[in-house]
């Protein structure tokens, strides 16, 4: 159902970019939900195209973290999130950054690292009640299930400790390390 309304709002945006552009965003989501992860790949490419034709690349951080988050579905290569999280944080995007640190979270559970995944969550939770807001369907998609929460309680809160910047660079950081491990191997 979601699907078919947001598709039928990317229809029926036609030459209205912000419009377009968060419709697109919307079923990217909802076909990540609905388990198509190459049809939410195309609706991120959709959304970051308005995006940028609207405002420029801090427009498109949105589109680039959905997209990073169907490449990870995918089973493909999900790092443009990092440099998604770097422009969302410069152009003070704060939602993109959130989730942005959501997916990277994810990304380092899948990794094998629970640590940096669970001081992530806490990051972007912290950030989520700064800014008063709820979870957003992306992240909901890619939050670590309880009992992980609470095996890395610690951790979380070490996360939580962190501003936006503080966050951003942690994760970036983290990218930077497991990325010279994996060459090591």
């Amino acid at each position: 159902l979601a699907v078919g309304a947001a598709e039928v709002a990317v229809a029926a945006a036609v030459g209205l970019p912000s419009v377009t552009g968060g419709a697109a965003l919307l079923l990217a989501t909802a076909r990540l939900r609905s388990a198509d992860p190459d049809g939410a790949r195309s609706a991120a490419d959709t959304a970051a195209a308005a995006a940028v034709a609207l405002v420029g690349a801090g427009g498109a951080a949105a589109a680039a973290v959905v997209g990073a988050a169907a490449d990870r579905a995918r089973g493909r290569d999900a790092s443009a999130v990092y440099e998604a999280l770097t422009v969302a944080h410069a152009h003070g995007m704060r939602p993109p950054v959130v989730d942005g640190l959501t997916l990277a979270g994810a990304l380092a559970r899948d990794a094998g690292r629970p640590s940096v995944a669970a001081r992530l969550h806490g990051a972007a939770e912290r950030l989520r009640a700064e800014m008063g807001a709820v979870v957003s369907p992306l992240s909901s998609l890619l939050r670590p299930p309880p009992a992980f929460l609470a095996a890395h309680a610690d951790a979380v809160v070490e996360g939580a400790r962190l501003g936006q910047a503080g966050a951003v660079g942690y994760a970036r950081s983290e990218e930077r390390r497991a990325g010279k491990e994996w060459r090591s191997r």
